[in-house]
């Protein structure tokens, strides 16, 4: 009971506290926020807040007293503002006659429905690959440590952290369930934006049309309930399209809306780095077509603002990075400075493992095959949206353009999107091998814009031909809620993960060793080794230096090794810190075995179900 009152606490904390701070920063810049302006009070609030946790990292402070205080003072502002926010939250605006049959009742109730079962999974024990890898091992190391440090033994760790940093609320209590929570939340606001961005100008159904097709994407629950960063990125890149689309929209405040589009595109340029090579190249084209239509307006010697405006929220981990590697932007671009440890072939690695070979580029025909084998992919995961969507983005502005019936966006709106999606397609789709569709996520949730204005096109259309007309949106929502349960189900089953909450500490151990075979050994570890134990094999949730077990580790130690004696490999662990050695052993080069070092150099401290964890035996020490 005591983890579901902080879970539901910290879910008002890190919802209405960022909102008001938001909405409060807009007032003062000169953008008067309104109810249909919440999504963009809360990301100007929530930016303010990582960046605040980043400074807070690198001057030492990143610590858990500091988080505690923080989120005090988060809660107690939302129980503040609480009764200012009340109404905008309850009522659902205006409704059209039209609007409260069938269809506006189906949404609504999908939408909640779809919620609530992503919400259960969110307050079970992490259990995925990547957060335990990257995402919750490197914000633990900063939360220990109390400040941001080189995590030279994995290359993800050089990569911008915005999205990790906000973890460290979570790991200060220590319950990555609320990392879940976190990123939940963005994935909410995502909802929220979405429903926003049509209601104004379309009508409450419509907005809440929008919002159900991108909760629907099976992309979207899977990654939603986990410590991923995916919705974190996916929402600032949205953010920022929003501000770019609202520069065209409000002319009055058009300066401050361009401003703000590049400052929450520096928040996704410092989240991952593929918003890069996925989200940037489209973003800065619609950026600076919007910066030449409106030019004569704005005063030149502002456009370096902007621009710093998206450099900003990336700042400190260019710097982090240039004094730890020398090269700011390592390992995107890993010998763009020369080569400097870490080593730059292992960046090449992981470069390579995230792109596709150029192989399938040979020939036209091979570069097709595999356009249609990614295309078919996002298909077969369920994201049935994506091809409606690109249909819609297609038909709806040449077949449905002359409607009187108030459903169209303008035409700049549309090719805007066209280019965005565009130019996203490419990257993605030959640029960065994913299949799931993470990296591609907000390109696959703003096809829920077209999606809707299709939808609507066609149910016209049959309201004038046919009886079946006010039948034919419910019906459609049905489909695709069905096919979304069926996925978040298909999920579960593939992950092995619980539809229930595990909220006590004893639900919560069980979950993790179900999951995790080397649980057990990470809490004997927590408990009984020393805070300078350094072990290899182990990853999050282990309260002590670790290299992560999983794939992408880095092991400096093993680039001067080809083939060791026993003796030599036992020094070059010893002379980098490394204190335990878990078995099964991983892999740390091809050729290096790290079996060769029993029983001579590994005593045995603890065993578990055919797992040990042993002691490297100490220089001098006899055997």
């Amino acid at each position: 009971m005591t983890i579901f009152v902080a879970f539901t606490l910290t879910a008002v904390a890190l919802t209405l506290g960022p909102l008001a701070l938001g909405e409060w920063l807009l007032v003062r810049a000169g953008v008067t926020p309104a109810p249909l302006n919440r999504a963009l009070g809360w990301g100007a609030g929530m930016s303010v807040i990582t960046l605040l946790l980043s400074f807070l990292g690198l001057i030492g402070l990143y610590i858990p007293q500091v988080m505690w205080l923080i989120w005090s003072l988060l809660l107690a502002v939302a129980v503040f503002q609480l009764p200012r926010f009340t109404p905008s939250l309850s009522q659902p605006g205006d409704l059209r006659p039209s609007e409260a049959g069938w269809t506006s009742v189906s949404l609504r109730i999908s939408v909640s429905v779809l919620l609530v079962v992503i919400f259960t999974t969110v307050m079970t024990p992490e259990s995925r690959h990547d957060p335990y890898d990257y995402h919750l091992s490197a914000p633990l190391q900063y939360i220990l440590a109390g400040r941001f440090i080189e995590i030279p033994w994995h290359v993800f760790t050089y990569m911008p952290k915005n999205g990790e940093t906000l973890y460290g609320f979570a790991l200060a209590v220590g319950n990555d369930s609320f990392a879940k929570l976190i990123h939940f939340l963005f994935g909410c606001f995502i909802l929220r934006l979405m429903y926003d961005w049509l209601r104004g100008s379309h009508g409450y159904e419509t907005g809440l049309q929008c919002a159900f097709w991108a909760v629907g994407l099976p992309v979207f629950g899977f990654v939603a309930t986990s410590a991923y960063i995916d919705l974190i990125r996916a929402f600032w890149e949205i953010l920022a399209l929003y501000c770019l689309y609202q520069t065209w929209e409000t002319p009055e405040r058009k300066s401050a809306y361009f401003a703000m589009s590049f400052w929450f595109a520096g928040m996704s340029l410092g989240t991952k780095y593929v918003a890069w090579a996925v989200f940037w190249p489209g973003f800065f084209l619609l950026a600076l077509i919007t910066f030449i239509r409106f030019h004569r307006s704005f005063r030149w010697r502002l456009l370096p603002l902007f621009a710093l405006a998206s450099v900003v929220p990336v700042t400190s981990w260019l710097v982090l990075n240039a004094v730890w590697t020398g090269n700011p932007v390592y390992p995107l671009l890993p010998s763009l400075f020369g080569y400097r440890a870490p080593a730059a072939h292992e960046a090449y690695e992981f470069i390579r493992g995230h792109a596709p070979s150029s192989d399938i580029f040979n020939t036209f025909s091979s570069g097709l095959a595999y356009f249609m084998k990614r295309n078919w992919a996002l298909l077969l995961d369920g994201n049935a949206l994506y091809s409606l969507g690109l249909l819609g983005l297609i038909l709806t502005p040449l077949r449905f353009k002359t409607a009187k019936s108030g459903e169209e966006w303008p035409a700049w709106a549309y090719a805007g999107l066209g280019i965005y999606i565009f130019t996203s397609g490419v990257a993605f789709f030959f640029f960065a091998d994913n299949f799931d569709g993470r990296f591609f996520l907000s390109s696959l949730i703003l096809l829920a814009i077209p999606a809707t204005f299709l939808f609507n096109a066609l149910r016209r259309h049959l309201e004038q031909h046919s009886n079946w007309g006010p039948y034919f949106l419910p019906l459609i929502v049905l489909l695709l809620f069905s096919n979304a349960l069926i996925y978040r189900y298909s999920q579960l089953t593939a992950l092995n993960e619980s539809m229930l909450p595990a909220l006590t500490g004893a639900q919560r151990s069980a979950a993790l060793s179900a999951h995790f075979p080397f649980y057990p050994i990470i809490e004997w570890a927590n408990e009984n080794l020393p805070d300078d134990a350094f072990v290899l094999g182990l990853g999050y949730p282990l309260e002590r230096r670790d290299a992560p077990r999983l794939k992408f580790g880095y092991f400096p130690f093993a680039l001067r090794l080809d083939r060791p004696s026993p003796q030599e490999l036992a020094n070059a662990l010893r002379d980098y810190g490394i204190t335990h050695v878990l078995e099964p052993f991983i892999e740390i080069k091809p050729g290096v075995e790290l079996a060769i070092l029993k029983p001579d150099y590994l005593i045995p401290v603890f065993q578990y179900r055919g797992s040990t964890l042993y002691r490297l035996r100490g220089a001098g020490e006899p055997a």
